[in-house]
């Protein structure tokens, strides 16, 4: 149970960073479209609107 615990924590702040980093990605996209959209195609992601 307790390694179980541990995790399902991981996991939680794993995605609770993943989170944060969307946002943040989110906001440079809108403070600085040029620059968002390099680090985009730099990952080979596709950029939405």
């Amino acid at each position: 149970m307790i390694a179980t615990t541990r995790t399902q924590r991981l996991v939680a702040a794993f995605a609770s960073a993943v989170t944060t980093l969307a946002l943040f990605t989110a906001v440079v996209a809108q403070a600085q479209p040029p620059v968002a959209d390099s680090l985009f195609a730099q990952a080979g992601t596709v950029r939405l609107a």
